[in-house]
């Protein structure tokens, strides 16, 4: 363990912001590789600035990455609303299309007013349906 390595060790050991044991130390000719995983953000710029004021560092790459972390607070929220979302949906097989030859599946708005435009513009120009106007 050189110099450099060890004093790194003992300054991250004394900084109460970095969590003990999840960072790790190489030194090499100068450079400080910093690796590990921590929470927060502050505690990775923490960690760096702790080893880049050391006599003899030349340069430090932080290769500590932040643990993922999900936000429960939100989760029923998102379901919700994509629930909402999946069912304005109708899925259309081929089956439904009556002796018709069609491949694949088709959403349309169960509402019908998206068949309701489309329908309505032919041609070229603008179509008028059911009280909507549209473009191709």
């Amino acid at each position: 363990m050189t110099d450099i390595s060890a004093a790194a060790i003992g300054r991250l050991a004394w900084d109460v912001s970095v969590p003990l044991d999840s960072i790790k130390v190489k030194v090499e000719k100068g450079w400080i590789t910093l690796t590990g995983e921590v929470d927060w953000h502050y505690q990775k710029d923490s960690a760096e600035q702790d080893v880049r004021r050391l006599l003899g560092v030349i340069d430090v790459s932080n290769q500590i990455t932040i643990k993922r972390r999900v936000d429960v607070s939100n989760i029923s929220d998102d379901i919700m609303h994509d629930h909402a979302r999946a069912s304005s949906f109708v899925v259309l097989r081929p089956e439904d299309y009556h002796g018709q030859r069609a491949g694949g599946e088709c959403r349309a708005l169960r509402n019908g007013s998206l068949a309701a435009r489309q329908a309505g513009c032919r041609g070229n120009g603008m179509g008028r349906t059911g009280g909507h106007r549209c473009a191709e």
